[in-house]
């Protein structure tokens, strides 16, 4: 396993995402401005384009009010974006992060098990991604942060990270959908989880932002034989990919849909 320490810039993702989660207005360059920086400066460090100074990282965790091991953590991360070039000092790091993580019982996720983990838990990634299926098939960021109506800077993040587990690629000043799938096998519970309750808002906001021609949300409630579940589980997955393959037939694409199902007991024993 990769032992090294998390990436500095999806501390910060995550860090700007759960002050979004609490204030949907809140912008990535409210945080930018809240961290005394410029957005194009914050967007840098979110891409690891750019590392943050010894002076700057005290500056930033004492803005975000850090303490105990998240600040901890930062500073490691902070320290290990600066060591890139210095083998032996980001070696010394290294060892710290897996002291650290082995003294805490942490799990300890790999690079790519960490980027497929943000790429999971942010439904504007799967978003986006799905958008480049859409003709011409290759778009700059802007363009996808109109369509979804996000923040262009935060778009550029997102195809950042998708590029980072290959499924995007970047040319000429677009960006294009690679052959390769997410595999979420590996990836925790908890962002599963996580990646299931941004749907389910979404879906509240879908029935009331959009007319019953855009939408179709429906449901009943029953009594049934608990034994029947794996058959009826086996069906609904069956359903699914059968209805995305009938949708996905057109050449002529013009929109990104989320099919979501819900099968849950209402009674508590």
């Amino acid at each position: 396993m990769n032992s090294v320490p998390p990436n500095l810039g999806d501390i910060l993702l995550d860090l700007f995402l759960t002050r979004k989660r609490k204030n949907p207005c809140f912008s990535l360059r409210a945080f930018a401005k809240s961290l005394n920086m410029s957005a194009s400066h914050l967007s840098l460090l979110m891409q690891s384009k750019r590392a943050l100074s010894e002076a700057m990282q005290e500056v930033v965790a004492t803005k975000l009010r850090l303490k105990g091991s998240e600040k901890t953590i930062f500073e490691l991360a902070s320290r290990y974006e600066r060591s890139r070039k210095k083998p032996q000092l980001a070696k010394k790091i290294e060892q710290e992060w897996a002291e650290m993580s082995a003294a805490q019982s942490a799990e300890v996720l790999t690079l790519s098990q960490r980027a497929r983990k943000v790429v999971l838990e942010r439904w504007e990634c799967l978003a986006i991604l799905e958008a480049l299926s859409i003709p011409p098939l290759e778009c700059e960021a802007k363009t996808l942060a109109d369509r979804f109506q996000i923040d262009p800077l935060f778009a550029e993040i997102v195809l950042v990270r998708l590029q980072s587990v290959d499924l995007v690629s970047f040319n000429s000043g677009k960006w294009r959908r690679t052959s390769q799938s997410l595999r979420t096998g590996d990836i925790p519970d908890a962002s599963i989880r996580h990646h299931h309750r941004e749907y389910l808002q979404l879906a509240q906001d879908a029935l009331e932002g959009q007319s019953t021609a855009e939408r179709h949300i429906t449901g009943c409630v029953f009594s049934c034989d608990s034994r029947l579940l794996p058959q009826a589980f086996t069906r609904i997955e069956t359903f699914r990919r059968e209805l995305m393959t009938f949708l996905e037939t057109s050449q002529e694409r013009d929109h990104v849909y989320r099919l979501s199902a819900q099968l849950f007991r209402l009674d508590k024993k």
